[in-house]
């Protein structure tokens, strides 16, 4: 789920985040203290190349588990998350969880990646580096939304690719007019 799309309809029931590796130690200790202003009651699963300030997670409420999801156990209605069972079993293997956020991992799409081997395009790891103004390394190509910055959110990226399409507009306007 997003915090900013579903975070209302899963308040105060327990929630859980996959902490892989995906965001750095201190942004992942960050995002993951966040939630508990959804919920008093979130894990944090800490798997892989994951890695957290446990220390400030309890202090912030949070519980630490740190093994693998290994299998989801589903609610009673369509899409519905009852509990998931972590790696290893035993006592704690099975953890009530009404939500589980799960950061996939980002990567330039192939033809992103083609480009900027080219020299066509600069990355700024996995995402597209532009200025303020959306403007990329190649004059007259922009780039916006899920291909330049972690936020990952259909509402930023429509609200992203309206400042796109009116600069571009102003250019282009700007462009056609006698200096």
């Amino acid at each position: 789920i997003c915090t900013y799309c579903h975070g209302y309809e899963f308040r105060g029931r327990p929630w859980g985040v996959l902490v892989d590796g995906a965001l750095p130690k201190d942004h992942a200790t960050a995002f993951v203290r966040m939630l508990r202003g959804w919920s008093d009651d979130v894990t944090a699963f800490v798997t892989g190349a994951g890695d957290v300030d446990e220390a400030a997670l309890q202090k912030s409420g949070v519980k630490v588990v740190r093994r693998g999801i290994e299998r989801l156990l589903p609610g009673s209605g369509p899409g519905e998350l009852r509990a998931v069972v972590v790696e290893g079993g035993g006592v704690g293997a099975e953890v009530p969880l009404a939500a589980l956020l799960v950061r996939p991992p980002q990567a330039p799409t192939p033809l992103v990646a083609k480009l900027a081997t080219r020299g066509l395009l600069k990355l700024d790891g996995a995402y597209i580096a532009v200025d303020n103004m959306k403007h990329t390394s190649t004059p007259g190509l922009y780039a916006t939304g899920d291909a330049i910055t972690p936020g990952q959110s259909a509402a930023l990226g429509i609200g992203a690719g309206a400042f796109v399409a009116g600069v571009v507009n102003l250019e282009l306007t700007l462009a056609s007019l006698p200096a």
